[in-house]
């Protein structure tokens, strides 16, 4: 006994502090208009928690919060049930009576598709399940779920210790573990229970916390219908359908046809409001935080509805526009030294340029200089040759002239080839014999070698050229 006890307050202390964790953060943090900071807050509590209830703290100091409830976008639009059949031989026919009418009032309502597993449990058999299937496995196929259920005896089987009891907390344990491993996207997965509400608790792991802990950790409503007619409604059962997020109704008249009626528009009532559920609640959640830019992490502490839950929130890191807000003065100096350097440099460009011009003007002036030099070197030498061989043709015809004269001089002597000139000078005439190749005749002797003194006679008169034959009056 003290064992047991032992277990249950483990238990339960484990259980609190799952039921801590009932909310979880959905999305990263937006940061894209700090210091204004968004998240979406996921609660698995389907019902609307008042924008009151959430509180922030950041850094051990409250901050003020905005709460927007959002838009569930992401409902699933099939379910995965299964559907737990409570058949103790104890309760009586109108227990079997009552669960068998309404399943056969609900199987036709589903979707097609639903899949259900439909099993029936009451005690544990040691080296067996205490869910028993009565479906192969899960089916969409809503008669054969029919057909399964009409079949279905009521069970005749008694038990000596605690007799009304029943073995529900591992049943749906069972049916936890089954469903957790059944993964379709786009499935809403619950459990339906039918049970008389007498669950059998003889030990830690076969308690309602232990269940409570695995369905909230598997995010899996218990939902439950209790037929307590002859009894009171198990605040126990009551309580795993609540904390779980299912719901729970007790049908508890006297008579048997009000609680059938009762039981069918409780499933009816569950499976309109499955998906709802299923997929909780979701919150933007946006404060202004004090904490500067710089990839800094900053605790936050987010209260909802009495739960506590510890956030790392990691500032971002600093934009262009952001840094300049924070350091005007020395972006201006910044800027003011960029441009200062953009000047040196387009002036030491414009430097370097110009005097890479003259630098290539000077050469090409040099260049031009040392080719101009060239071509009157070249145009010099020119002149040279051409004076050079014109002074050599002169000096042929000279010589070739010389030599001339000399034969014709040599002739003259030869052949004694010397004409006499006759004039007449005032009545009286004169004579002169030509020694030479060309004979002047003029007024003056200074410049002609026959001298007639007559005023008609120039001093340059005539010009008499010995050719080699004859003598004859050259041309001036």
């Amino acid at each position: 006994m003290k064992r047991f006890f032992l277990y249950s307050l483990l238990l339960l202390a484990g259980a609190t502090n799952l039921l801590a964790q009932q909310g979880s953060l959905k999305t990263g943090f937006d940061t894209d208009k700090y210091p204004e900071v968004s998240f979406v807050w996921h609660e698995l509590n389907p019902a609307v928690i008042p924008a009151a209830e959430f509180a922030l703290e950041e850094g051990a100091v409250a901050t003020n919060i905005s709460v927007q409830q959002m838009a569930q976008v992401d409902m699933p639009k099939h379910q995965s049930l299964i559907v737990l059949w409570e058949d103790m031989a104890s309760q009586g026919a109108h227990m079997h009576d009552f669960s068998q009418r309404i399943l056969l009032d609900f199987f036709p309502t589903l979707q097609a598709s639903d899949e259900v597993l439909l099993a029936v449990f009451n005690r544990h058999t040691p080296g067996e399940n205490v869910m028993r299937p009565l479906t192969d496995g899960f089916t969409s196929n809503r008669q054969d779920l029919i057909n399964a259920v009409s079949s279905h005896q009521h069970s005749t089987a008694t038990y000596r210790d605690r007799p009304l009891e029943s073995d529900v907390f591992p049943a749906v344990n069972e049916a936890l573990q089954t469903l957790q491993k059944r993964d379709k996207e786009g499935y809403a997965k619950s459990i339906v229970v039918i049970t008389s509400g007498m669950p059998l608790e003889n030990s830690a792991t076969n308690s309602v916390v232990s269940v409570q802990q695995l369905a909230l950790q598997y995010h899996i409503p218990i939902y439950v219908v209790q037929y307590a007619s002859n009894h009171g409604p198990s605040t126990k059962v009551e309580g795993l359908a609540n904390d779980t997020y299912g719901m729970n109704v007790t049908c508890v008249s006297a008579n048997h046809s009000d609680n059938v009626e009762k039981g069918k528009q409780a499933l009816r009532d569950f499976y309109s409001v499955l998906p709802v559920r299923y997929a909780g609640q979701d919150y933007r959640i946006t404060f202004t935080t004090r904490s500067p830019r710089g990839h800094q992490e900053q605790m936050l502490k987010l209260t909802v509805a009495g739960f506590e839950y510890q956030q790392t929130f990691v500032t971002p890191s600093h934009t262009f526009a952001s840094w300049v807000k924070a350091h005007v003065v020395l972006f201006i100096l910044l800027v003011v030294l960029a441009l200062l350097l953009i000047g040196a440099t387009i002036f030491y460009i414009i430097y370097v340029k110009r005097k890479h011009e003259r630098e290539i003007g000077n050469v090409i002036n040099l260049q031009n200089e040392q080719m101009q030099q060239a071509e009157d070197k070249i145009k010099h030498q020119q002149q040279e040759l051409a004076a050079y061989k014109m002074q050599q043709e002169e000096q042929v015809q000279r010589e070739k002239a010389q030599q001339e004269i000399e034969r014709l001089t040599q002739l003259m002597h030869s052949r004694n080839l010397y004409p006499r000139l006759q004039f007449i000078v005032n009545s009286e005439t004169q004579s002169y014999e030509i020694h030479q190749l060309e004979t002047v005749i003029g007024r003056t002797a200074n410049q002609a070698d026959v001298v007639i003194p007559d005023a008609t006679v120039s001093r340059r008169h005539a010009l008499i050229v010995f050719d080699g034959r004859t003598c004859r009056r050259a041309r001036r």
